[in-house]
Order: structure tokens, then C-alpha cells, then sequence
């Protein structure tokens, strides 16, 4: 199998990404092989200002490429994904995009790779990157209504909503139509750069406006407590505008 990847930006030290496999059976669903590739998108010695084309000549079952089970069928489907390591890409304006991939078996005397080099774990990749994460506690950010984070192979993975409406001073779920007490207030929480776990909470007053700054919006999501239109957001008509004796609050 030779994939072929297109390389854009400056010249980078490192920049690395993690080809991982998986294959789609009927009546057995998807498997992922869990014998993923780390491939390092090297710099030709005068590198192009638009960009490197790369090559990798990953033989699907022996040990120099993927090294699959030998269990593939007629009928059955291969996927492969292609993820940034985490602490890899030294300048930001270095990305990479998949070209696409041609099963081809190498030839003696063939290049097998251009511009790059493939290690068969993160420990072997010869340049330094710093993992995001080592355990999940590494990735919890302290609140309760998103669910509990999980570090996977060095990133953090988010969780998810524990209930349709939460309480996150209290740690609690509650009912749409529970009433708040004083200085609490309903909010549509949207996760940076992940709208579609957005989900609805109940903060502190006080800790409204650094919500609002960063794109949540007052009242219930879209799809929590539907029908529950009555516009009450638990936010005292007189109440000042921030508590910050609230020991509630965020």
C-alpha cells in the first residue's frame, strides 16, 4: 500500500502523524488493528516554498509496513486515519493533506519512501514532541456537566454531557423545568471547537460573562428540554449583573 501525502509551510524540525487501521466486516462491525504507524514528513534537502509531496510504501502484512492480521477477507473494508501527534508540529503554519493511496506492491530496487520516515512507535521517533497528555487525570478540566476526559495515546479526549440539563455548581442533573435559586443562571454551553457537544448548564451569575465571551448563550440548546419555552433563565430581575461572594460560583 503507498500512501501519498502533500506537505505544506516552512521547513519544519518535526512533524509528525499517526496512521492507524481499521477494518469493516459485515455482521461484525469495524476493528481497529491497533498497529499504527508513526510517520515523520521530513524536508527534502532544498525544499519548495509551495510545499513537499510525500510518499510511504506500507506493505499491508509485513513487519517493515503495517503489519495487519492475516485475517482479511473477500468483502471486507480497510480504513485508515491519519491524526497530528500531539507536540509534533513546531510551527503552526505547517499542515499536511492526504493525496490519497494506490495498493502497489514495491519493486527491488524501488524508493519505498520519499521525504519521510516511519517508526513503528511514538518512543521511536527520533525528534522531541511533548505529548498533551500521560494519564487521563492530565486532561480533566475540572467540571462535572461535560463528563469525564480520557488521554489516548497522548491526547486528550473529551467526554461527554452527563445529563440533558446540569447543575455545575452543585454537580447534580436537574429537570428542565426545575427552578434555580438566586444568582444562578441556564446557559447553552458550547465546548471551543466542539459545537456538537454543546449541552445546557446552570453556572453562577458571576461566571457569566466569561461564558458569553467565549460563545454560549443564555437560556437551554436547541435540543435539551424541548418545549419548555417559557423563557426563564433563573436570573433574578433586580440581581446584579456579577455575585462575587457566590462560593458557588466558577
Amino acid at each position: 500500500m503507498r500512501l501519498f501525502l502533500w506537505r505544506e509551510g516552512p521547513a519544519d524540525a518535526c512533524f509528525v502523524v499517526r496512521l492507524d487501521a481499521f477494518r469493516a466486516r459485515h455482521g461484525e462491525g469495524v476493528t481497529h488493528y491497533g498497529s499504527e504507524r508513526y510517520i515523520k514528513l521530513d524536508d527534502p534537502v532544498a525544499p519548495d516554498p509551495l510545499g513537499t509531496q510525500i510518499m510511504v510504501d506500507l506493505p499491508l502484512n509485513s513487519a517493515s509496513g503495517l503489519a495487519l492480521p492475516g485475517d482479511l477477507q473477500a468483502g471486507d473494508f480497510l480504513a485508515f486515519e491519519l491524526n497530528i501527534v500531539p507536540g509534533s508540529r513546531n510551527n503552526p503554519n505547517v499542515s499536511y493533506m492526504f493525496l490519497g493511496v494506490e495498493f502497489y506492491e514495491t519493486l527491488p530496487g524501488e524508493s519505498a519512501v520519499s521525504h519521510a520516515t516511519v517508526f513503528q512507535s511514538a518512543d521511536a521517533v527520533d525528534c522531541p514532541f511533548t505529548p498533551e497528555c500521560e494519564v487521563d487525570s492530565d486532561c480533566d478540566n475540572g467540571e462535572y456537566c461535560d463528563g469525564t476526559e480520557v488521554c489516548l495515546d497522548g491526547t486528550c479526549v473529551m467526554g461527554t454531557p452527563v445529563c440533558e440539563v446540569c447543575d455545575e455548581i452543585l454537580d447534580v442533573c436537574v429537570e428542565c423545568d426545575k427552578e434555580i435559586s438566586e444568582f444562578k443562571v441556564i446557559i447553552c454551553h458550547i465546548p471551543p471547537g466542539n459545537p456538537e457537544k454543546r449541552h445546557t448548564i446552570i453556572i453562577g451569575l458571576s461566571a457569566l460573562p466569561a461564558h458569553i465571551e467565549h460563545g454560549d448563550t443564555l437560556g437551554y440548546c436547541d435540543s435539551d428540554c424541548k418545549g419548555d419555552d417559557d423563557g426563564d433563565l433563573g436570573v433574578p430581575e433586580d440581581a446584579p449583573d456579577a455575585a462575587p461572594d457566590d462560593p458557588g460560583t466558577e
